[in-house]
């Protein structure tokens, strides 16, 4: 279970370009993280509690690596369902039985724009350090 929150980052894009594919990811998988980190810190905040288990089941990972796609979700990983966390999704959602009680929705939402900055701030201190490395600094 996870919330998407997309980005535009044209200006940053032509400098990664000038970057090492290898190192270009590696930046910009720091920066999603950056910004998951912000919106985890919210549902966090968010999340009901009864034992603190949701709560401490709320965390950021990276997506699978592949060519094509570099990302981050935030969430309880699908192996939480498994065991005691199960419920995450009825918590956020509801059922027929359970009124939704959503927390990472929200938590998006609500630090969106904050997490958007954080991803552009870390973007550009990325670049910077890189291209830094390059010139010899």
């Amino acid at each position: 279970m996870g919330v998407t929150v997309k980005f535009d980052v044209r200006k940053l894009n032509k400098k990664l370009k000038q970057l090492e594919s290898k190192i270009e990811k590696k930046i910009i998988r720091q920066a999603l993280r950056a910004g998951a980190k912000v919106i985890a810190k919210e549902a966090k905040q968010l999340a009901p509690v009864d034992t603190g288990e949701l709560k401490s089941k709320i965390k950021v990972w990276a997506l699978k690596r592949s060519r094509k796609k570099i990302g981050v979700l935030v969430g309880t990983s699908a192996k939480e369902y498994t065991g005691d966390q199960f419920y995450a999704a009825f918590v956020e959602y509801g059922t027929k039985d359970q009124p939704a009680k959503p927390f990472l929705g929200p938590a998006a939402e609500a630090k969106g724009p904050e997490a958007k900055a954080a991803v552009e701030k870390k973007l550009a201190e990325g670049i910077e350090k890189e291209t830094n490395k390059l010139r010899g600094k």
